[in-house]
């Protein structure tokens, strides 16, 4: 995974993400868990619970799925936890098996933390919550560029109405299972590389900032890359047909 950096507005102390190591997750469960009043996120243990699943995590990644589990820090204090697989194998989406990322988790720090630590999220131009997604969809660009994630239950109408603001699409019950392990409880959201590009782009505009961004193939130049994201935006999504085609893109 690259490291990304998401500016604030003075330029100085940028948030920044790394892999998250064995004491990132035990300093999440000591010091930002006590923060947490979802009861949803409270029975979610960083420490214990990726030592649970870490048989699939090591099968993950047997199997090519490159399972990842990212923090975000501003100096050096943990904001924000992403795990993610970013070769998932589902069939929902085109009714065919392919490989899609899957963002497994994500939890951003608690208000009242950011606040003993002196961390002021208005000083940002793009919101924590937002962040995290994005080193998703920009770390999918490497792989096949699509992301697909599930919405727990007991997060209700709230988490589903965040991620339709973010850009996903809501995959109703009657589209069927998720694959071949997976059931489909009407709550799973999926966005396409042509999307998660855009809004990758334009998160980057947001904070005014460029970063090199390598895609999975290469057969198109970075010019001829950028012409049809810019078509894109400009609603002629025909234009873009083969644009997870380079080698990468400044945006």
């Amino acid at each position: 995974m690259e490291n990304l950096k998401y500016l604030d507005k003075n330029h100085k102390h940028p948030i920044e993400t790394t892999i998250a190591t064995k004491e990132d997750r035990a300093y999440w469960q000591k010091h930002v868990m006590p923060f947490e009043k979802s009861e949803t996120a409270k029975k979610w243990n960083w420490k214990s619970n990726l030592g649970e699943i870490g048989k699939a995590y090591s099968l993950g990644k047997v199997l090519g799925q490159n399972p990842e589990l990212v923090v975000l820090k501003k100096n050096n204090i943990p904001i924000g936890m992403l795990l993610q697989v970013k070769n998932y194998s589902e069939k929902i989406t085109t009714g065919k098996i392919r490989d899609t990322a899957m963002i497994w988790y994500v939890q951003k720090a608690p208000k009242e933390y950011l606040i003993k630590h002196g961390i002021n999220e208005k000083e940002f131009d793009i919101k924590i919550a937002k962040a995290i997604i994005d080193v998703s969809l920009t770390s999918s660009l490497k792989e096949s560029g699509n992301v697909l994630l599930h919405a727990d239950p007991k997060g209700g109408n709230r988490l589903l109405e965040f991620y339709r603001q973010e850009g996903f699409t809501q995959m109703p019950k009657e589209k069927g299972r998720i694959s071949s392990g997976r059931a489909n409880d009407g709550r799973y959201f999926y966005m396409n590389k042509h999307k998660v590009l855009s809004i990758v782009k334009h998160n980057r505009e947001l904070i005014g900032q460029s970063i090199e961004i390598p895609c999975k193939n290469n057969s198109i130049s970075n010019k001829e890359l950028y012409e049809k994201v810019k078509a894109f935006k400009e609603s002629r999504p025909e234009a873009t047909k083969d644009i997870h085609k380079s080698k990468g893109l400044e945006l």
